[in-house]
């Protein structure tokens, strides 16, 4: 590996900092070949959990991504309060004082909770919280509330729950996992979980486990990088699992070019995505068959 390549990191992000802080402080710690550097997919400051750092011209793979890989996260949420930011970074503002709360959900047991949740798998409508990283005319939501005093209403949009499945349970407090689309707010989540049995609800904690296959791990933290640290590195392969087909030199300059070519028995599985290699294994980008049709997607030269 050399570090002008595309290159895909796992960092453990902890609590109580920024995504955005999280690449500062690794941008320091990285050779000075690294030309470029993101993430797909922030976590809210008070998250911990998996974060994908992008190196170079990794970049260009953060539309796919977010298009096939679900996410997996493991929550605490706390039933019966209220918050502004959905979560207990910021001041309660209702408690739920009534007898139902006190007398009734206090006693749904954990097997009710996931009979009741069954509802949220599959499609899923959900709007941006006001106090999230989405954008109105190119400025977060958050800042437009914390600074400006205004609360942007987004409108909903479609999500997906592929699994949702509430593990342990201490009233008030509710363990649960969930594996979803890109985009989901988990803390927006909850509150709708809360809701459907009749009261309000705050995510406590949250800790990103996975994205798609890629699984988080504690020991990857910015501070014990080193450019030797290989076991950071995660595969492009692995990532994104698309079939791999090797080209030979003719091809290879058609696709570096951005001509169109016909290949056959290409899988369809992966909606005609493929990744783009050279004889030694190499992958140079992505591209997709349509029609016996083959066109650049993505190139990583």
């Amino acid at each position: 590996m050399q570090w002008t390549d595309p290159i895909v990191l796992r960092i453990h992000k902890p609590a109580n900092i920024s995504s955005f802080d999280v690449i500062k402080r690794l941008k320091k710690l990285l050779p000075k070949e690294v030309k470029k550097i993101g993430y797909f997919g922030t976590l809210d400051p008070f998250a911990e959990g998996l974060l994908l750092v992008a190196l170079n011209q990794a970049n260009r793979l953060t539309q796919f991504v977010h298009q096939d890989l679900p996410k997996t996260y493991r929550a605490v949420g706390v039933l019966g309060c209220e918050t502004k930011t959905q979560d207990l970074t910021d001041t309660v503002i209702q408690k739920d004082d009534s007898d139902y709360f006190k007398n009734v959900i206090s006693c749904f047991t954990l097997d009710f909770f996931n009979q009741r949740l069954k509802s949220f798998k599959g499609s899923y409508l959900q709007a941006p919280p006001i106090y999230s990283a989405a954008k109105f005319e190119g400025k977060k939501l958050c800042d437009w509330a914390r600074n400006d005093g205004v609360e942007i209403k987004k409108d909903e949009v479609e999500r997906y729950i592929y699994e949702l499945s509430c593990k342990f349970l201490k009233f008030p407090e509710l363990t649960f996992e969930v594996v979803c689309s890109s985009g989901t707010y988990i803390r927006t989540l909850f509150v709708d979980m809360a809701n459907t049995i009749g009261t309000v609800g705050v995510l406590k904690n949250l800790l990103r486990t996975k994205i798609g296959s890629i699984e988080n791990s504690q020991e990857c933290t910015v501070e014990s990088f080193t450019s030797s640290s290989h076991n950071y590195v995660v595969s492009l392969k692995d990532l994104l699992p698309y079939p791999v087909i090797s080209f030979d030199e003719k091809q290879i300059m058609d696709f570096i070019h951005g001509k169109k070519w016909t290949i056959e028995n290409v899988d369809t599985s992966s909606r005609g995505i493929y990744w783009v290699a050279n004889k030694e294994g190499k992958l140079l980008g992505l591209a997709s068959q349509t029609n016996n049709i083959s066109k650049v997607l993505v190139g990583l030269h």
